[in-house]
């Protein structure tokens, strides 16, 4: 079994999530972590699984203003130019029949904010009729810039490894 795990991160703390999620995953399965910038063309080729994460902007995913606002914040953004957003359509226009996660980091307080990256990436593959392999996940970081909330690497981790193990198990049973 294949898994691909992309990720948007503006400060690092949605990098460090794919990369404990790609932990997880790898007890499992093959694994393959990667920065939304850095896709190439048959990266997804053969893929079982791919997780794909994001950081969460004004209750949503990133858009160009936000992307904008976050590089004023700090000179380096992890991801310079390819967003979540604009990159799960392509998804749509995969042949083969792929498993689909998708996460997010969020700001822990304050809680009663609404909205999420992860859980708009959801509403958006299920537009374009794709489903997914299990709940969109939220992981916490203190504040806007982080750093992620203890426990959540650990959390990350263990939801790779649900992930990789559920999908393996389906595949199973699709034979």
């Amino acid at each position: 079994m294949r898994t691909v795990i992309v990720y948007e991160s503006m400060f690092g703390n949605t990098r460090a999530i794919a990369e404990a999620i790609g932990e997880g995953v790898a007890e499992h399965s093959d694994v393959t972590v990667l920065n939304l910038d850095d896709i190439t063309e048959g990266a997804l080729a053969d893929v079982d699984l791919v997780v794909a994460g994001g950081p969460t902007h004004t209750f949503g995913m990133s858009r160009p203003q936000t992307r904008l606002d976050a590089a004023n914040r700090q000179p380096y953004l992890v991801t310079q130019r390819v967003s979540l957003r604009d990159w799960l359509p392509t998804l749509a226009d995969r042949e083969a029949v792929v498993d689909v996660a998708v996460f997010c980091t969020k700001a822990a307080a304050p809680r009663w904010l609404p909205g999420s990256a992860a859980h708009s990436a959801a509403r958006a593959l299920k537009h374009r009729h794709i489903g997914l392999a299990a709940k969109p996940v939220v992981f916490h970081v203190e504040g806007m810039q982080g750093p992620l909330v203890p426990g959540e690497l650990d959390r990350a981790r263990d939801w790779g490894a649900e992930l990789a193990h559920a999908t393996k198990d389906l595949k199973r049973r699709r034979r």
